[in-house]
């Protein structure tokens, strides 16, 4: 073989072998890129299971509310079984929102048949409620039902969440060996090469060598390992020469180190993004772990005084009862205590008529007394004139003279007595006129009595209606804290149920961020290789 066919045999060697380790560290850098492609794909998969599983654990809460909802309005008044019917409306219209965003956000395929059964559902309590036909435990079986129907599908998502987990973690294993199969199949290859060429040099005629054989010994000894500068210093020699075909092989050789080492330099960054992006991620959902946590110790104290003030408004509703029978009690005492002051009014009334009438006869008795008394006086003028007629007929008149006298002595009498009875009689008038004002001012008193009865009769209405206003108000607020305690009940499970989701992804995030971590130790290694490739300047 002439020295010219010999280095062209060389030079095609050197490019085909150059080809096939730059093709080698190409491909793994290609897998690795792609693995960390999948393995970032399956962490959003994974979140975006994590948000469905949190809205069907919405749906679940929304259907329970809505059956509570149905079951107070069976057993409510018909005040609160209106509002429970309006919150049994308006559960049902949350939790087929929920399910549709579930159908187009989240693709969820079950969705559709959920939607139609929970439908189903709601239209048969409304049907069977107007008509009076509600069966407890037949729409308690249909809720089960439903919400068996929803655990499956949560039961469904959290499998195929960890399913993605592990199979992004298989993954990343996958990409490892990849990488560590390409880095040995470089290393291979280089050994290989320098093999060939080797034999090529002991085989080639001593004329294509292009340099000394100390100088290409030492080249040689230097490219295997990894050494380029004494290649690449040896002097130029003419094309298809050993020394100029070495010196090909050291310059094909750094440019695959520089490119590995770009390659690994940007695998570098994106597992360190990877990792840096794993580590917010975990903190982020230790955060929200701890926020849940503390929410629901928040929800749990909030129970508590919940339960505490439905106790007080229990309590309340009895005091507000006992003052609405005491007010009634009241009323009733203050109505008949108005009667009696009335007919006592009445009875003053009527007394103070019979004393009025009583001063007018006592006028009339005095005016008869006068006429009484005039009549005395006439008749005691008319004795006198008889006396003295009398003593005028001497003898014969002495008898009518006796009788005359009599009559005198009577009519004196009469006057002297109708004199006492005028008096007796002022007596009594004054007397029955003082008795008369007495009466009129116990009359107005007896009612203004009566008034201040009424009055306080109406007041006592007025308590009594109160009272039964603040027994409805607070038996409303009853229900109302009934309804929040059984509530906050399902937050505090919703609560509870996100606390462990939470720890779940913790979990997850920090697989990833092992992962990441072993990719960004597997770019180093690549890197430490490549750098071996690299020129030294010391020998340069």
């Amino acid at each position: 073989m002439t020295a010219k066919g010999t280095h062209h045999a060389i030079t095609a060697y050197a490019a085909a072998a150059c080809a096939a380790l730059a093709l080698t560290a190409v491909v793994g850098t290609a897998g690795l890129v792609l693995q960390e492609q999948r393995t970032a794909e399956a962490v959003v998969r994974g979140e975006s299971s994590l948000a469905t599983l949190q809205s069907l654990a919405a749906v679940r809460e929304r259907m329970q509310a809505q059956s509570q909802a149905w079951q107070a309005a069976l057993a409510g008044e018909p005040a609160a079984r209106e509002r429970a019917l309006e919150q049994f409306d308006t559960h049902g219209v949350l939790v087929q929102s929920a399910i549709a965003q579930l159908r187009d956000r989240d693709g969820l395929r079950d969705a559709q048949a959920l939607a139609a059964a929970h439908k189903e559902w709601t239209q048969a309590l409304s049907v069977k409620q107007a008509r009076g036909e509600a069966d407890p435990d037949a729409a308690h079986s249909q809720e089960q039902a439903l919400l068996g129907r929803v655990d499956r599908l949560t039961g469904g998502l959290r499998d195929a969440r960890k399913r993605a987990v592990e199979l992004a973690a298989a993954e990343r294993r996958s990409g490892l060996w990849i990488a560590g199969g390409a880095l040995f199949l470089l290393a291979v290859g280089g050994i290989a090469l320098l093999a060939g060429y080797g034999r090529r040099l002991v085989v080639a005629a001593q004329g294509a060598f292009g340099a000394t054989p100390a100088q290409l010994v030492e080249a040689a000894r230097r490219l295997a390992v990894g050494d380029l500068s004494a290649a690449e210093a040896l002097p130029a020699a003419e094309p298809g020469s050993l020394a100029a075909s070495l010196k090909a092989v050291a310059q094909g050789l750094r440019s695959t180190g520089e490119e590995l080492r770009g390659n690994a330099h940007r695998l570098s960054a994106a597992a360190a993004e990877l990792a840096a992006a794993s580590a917010q991620i975990a903190s982020d959902a230790s955060e929200q772990s701890a926020a849940a946590a503390a929410m629901a110790s928040t929800v749990g104290q909030m129970s508590a005084s919940i339960t505490q003030v439905t106790e007080h408004s229990h309590t309340a509703l009895r005091i507000s009862r006992e003052s609405g029978e005491l007010s009634d009690h009241a009323s009733g005492v203050v109505a008949s205590a108005s009667g009696e002051l009335e007919s006592v009014a009445e009875s003053g009334r009527e007394l103070t008529e019979i004393m009025q009438a009583l001063g007018q006869r006592s006028g009339q008795i005095s005016t008869i007394v006068n006429v009484i008394q005039e009549i005395a006086g006439q008749t005691n003028l008319l004795a006198l004139n008889a006396a003295i007629e009398a003593a005028r007929a001497g003898e014969q008149g002495r008898g009518f003279s006796v009788v005359a006298d009599e009559v005198r002595k009577l009519a004196d009498r009469t006057t002297e007595s109708t004199r006492e009875i005028a008096a007796m009689i002022k007596a009594i008038q004054e007397g029955t006129g003082q008795a008369v004002d007495r009466m009129e001012k116990w009359g107005l008193r007896v009612s203004d009595g009566v008034a201040k009865a009424h009055g306080a009769g109406e007041c006592m209405q007025k308590i009594r209606v109160g009272a039964n206003e603040v027994v409805q108000a607070v038996d409303r607020v009853s229900g109302v804290l009934a309804e929040q305690s059984g509530a906050s009940g399902q937050i505090a499970a919703a609560v509870e149920r996100i606390s462990a989701m939470s720890h779940q992804g913790v979990q997850a995030v920090g697989a990833v961020g092992g992962a990441a971590q072993a990719v960004q130790q597997l770019a180093h290694s690549l890197n430490a290789l490549a750098t071996r490739l690299q020129p030294d300047p010391a020998h340069a």
